[in-house]
This record gives structure tokens, sequence and C-alpha cells, in this order.
């Protein structure tokens, strides 16, 4: 009775150039009665092509790796159900979990159900539409309600399928206070240079000036106190 064994195996060769090659190796050996090798077929086949698009797909991926999670703003790729299939640090402290726990949930699992049909509503409009989209919007970060500028797009594969949506957003809460701190700061010297250009050329300062302090109790609220 014969037997056979296959195998398969990669391995690396040296030229007596000193250049180095990727090999596999792959067949099958026959065994007589008595256990000796009688024969084997095979092939032998140089992959270093292939074994060098391997290790730079892993050096592009470590990259991305680096990349996504060197930055604090939210990163995050969703299938066309609605379920993250990569999702950066930033985005896993947002919800207050691992990255490894939000893979594979959708946003019921993450927000408020109220939220969640926000985030999915948009999700489709990009889905549906095929467009870019940026807006605003105000999500909880724990118990504090922060503003995001967020951009979606499809994520499509080689051949241009839409296979989900691509997500990013940036924290903007400290800008839009400061935005509205510097519009109520004009706002305030506005005041007064129309009032101090009234004073100048009215009969009633008095009452002028009552009217100015009325105005400025409005700016309480940012520290304009006289």
């Amino acid at each position: 009775m014969h037997e056979q064994t296959e195998f398969h195996e990669e391995y690396r060769t040296f030229y007596p150039d000193g250049t180095m090659r990727w090999i596999l190796s792959q067949g099958r050996a026959y065994y007589d009665g008595t256990g000796e090798p009688e024969r084997m077929l095979g092939t032998v086949i140089d992959i270093s092509d292939r074994k060098e698009a391997e290790s730079a797909l892993v050096r592009t991926n470590s990259i991305l790796q680096t990349v996504i999670n060197g930055t604090r703003d939210v990163i995050y790729v969703k299938d066309l159900q609605g379920r993250y299939v990569l999702a950066n640090k930033a985005a896993a402290i947002w919800v207050n979990r691992t990255v490894e726990s939000m893979l594979g949930q959708d946003d019921r699992a993450l927000f408020p159900a109220d939220v969640a049909r926000q985030i999915q509503t948009v999700d489709q409009k990009v889905i549906e539409n095929e467009e870019y989209i940026t807006y605003e919007e105000q999500l909880l970060k724990g118990n504090e309600l922060r503003s995001l500028l967020s951009a979606k797009y499809p994520w499509r594969n080689e051949l241009g399928k839409i296979l989900g949506v691509i997500g990013i957003s940036i924290d903007v809460t400290e800008l839009k206070q400061t935005e509205t701190d510097l519009k109520e700061r004009n706002e305030y010297i506005q005041i007064l240079y129309e009032t101090s250009r009234d004073l100048l050329s009215t009969y009633e300062p008095l009452a002028l000036v009552d009217a100015l302090f009325d105005k400025l109790k409005t700016f309480d609220r940012i520290g304009y106190l006289l």
C-alpha cells in the first residue's frame, strides 16, 4: 500500500549574487510499503513580489494606525448596516469604550436612541445620495455637551461600489466659545461707540446714559460690568 503526504512551505533562499528571494514549495511525496520515499511531485515558485506586497501592506496599515490614533479628532468607518468596522482611539474615548468593543456595533449600542437616529439619518443620506456632507452637531461626551464639525462621505471599494460611510469629527467647542466671546465683545464695543457718539450730539445726556446702562446689563454674563 502506498502512502502520500502533501507539503506546502514558504522559505527564503539566497542567490549566488547575494540577493534574497522568497520561495513557495508545494507538492506531494509518495512512499512505498516500507515507508521509504518513492517519488515526489510538486512545484517551486518565486513569490518574492507577493511577499513584498504583503510587507508593504503591513507597513501601510501600521502608518495608517499611527496617523488615525495620533490625532484627537474622531475617525471611523461603518458598513452599510451602520456597524463600525474601524474606529480610532479618540472615537472610543468619546463613547467611553475600547476600540475593540466598538467594532461590530452600530450607533444604537453607543448613543441614546434619539441621537443614534439622527446619526443614522445622516449616514443614510450619504449612502443614498452618494455625497460628501459636512455639518455641525452636538453630542454628549460624558456629561458635557460638545460641538462637533463632522464630515462624512461614501466608503467605496476598488470598483467604486459603496461599502459604507467614512466619518471624521472635530471637536470645535472651544472655537465656538471663542467666536461667541468675540462677537459679544464686538457688540459691546459697538454700543460704547454709538453711545459716545450720541452723547456729543444730544441735549438729554442723562437719558442716554440710562439707556446705555440698560444695554450693558445684557453683557453681565461675559464679565463686562461697570
